[in-house]
């Protein structure tokens, strides 16, 4: 650190308490908590009047590999899925041939119930 000056830097009670709290987590002087904020600010030419802008933070270049590495990986899963959800789906003429064949059962037991009610009279 270079030779520190003490100054005084006017801030709202409840955002000073904020940075007291955020200081005592992290352990660090508000001194140390300024200087670490104006060299992000420096760092990445924000304008912090500018109300529209957001910081940039870099990314390396194998943060972006991998992020691009699991964003293909997840096309890939999503088709994948949609694929066997489609495979495991019966065709609907399937499905309606097979509910005649259900409906023909009940009235096939139906039919046996009420003939073997005759029987044991």
């Amino acid at each position: 650190m270079e030779d520190i000056k003490t100054s005084t830097i006017r801030v709202p009670k409840n955002i000073l308490e904020d940075i007291k709290v955020y200081c005592r987590k992290a352990g660090k002087p508000i001194g140390e908590w300024v200087e670490t904020a104006w060299s992000f600010i420096s760092k990445n030419d924000f304008d912090i009047y500018d109300t529209e802008s957001t910081p940039f933070l870099p990314v390396t270049k194998e943060v972006e590999k991998e992020r691009s590495q699991v964003e293909v990986l997840c096309k890939l899963m999503a088709e994948f899925i949609t694929a066997q959800k489609q495979n495991q789906l019966p065709a609907p003429e399937l499905i309606a041939h097979a509910s005649e064949e259900k409906a023909r059962a009940e009235a096939k037991i139906q039919e046996q119930e009420v003939g073997s009610a005759f029987v044991q009279l």
